[in-house]
């Protein structure tokens, strides 16, 4: 299930990409303009994640979670680059294989 991710920042998703003393080989100026691009890309598209659950039969227990990752930014999209996370196949392929008990 994709859920929005209201607990990342524009800068825990960053991290140190863009910051200068991390990327010496880098131009200041480029990384500030890269910034920028990322954080319009971020506020445009939003960020999401992905939640793989289980159903549990044993009376009161419902749907139970067995894993999740936040953090993509966009909704998931089958076949564009950008917005094709690789932690969606990992899951169907968790949940196919029984890893899901």
């Amino acid at each position: 299930m994709e859920l929005p991710d209201y607990d990342s920042t524009v800068d825990d998703l960053a991290g140190d990409c863009y910051d200068p003393k991390a990327n010496p080989d880098m131009d200041p100026k480029t990384l500030e303009i890269e910034f920028k691009r990322f954080k319009q890309r971020v506020e445009m598209d939003g960020v999401v994640g992905y939640v793989l659950e289980k159903w549990n039969p044993i009376p009161g227990c419902g749907y139970q979670c067995i894993d999740s990752c936040f953090g993509f930014i966009g909704q998931y999209d089958a076949g564009a680059e950008d917005y094709e996370h690789y932690v969606v196949a990992e899951m169907i392929e968790t949940a196919k294989s029984g890893g899901a008990k």
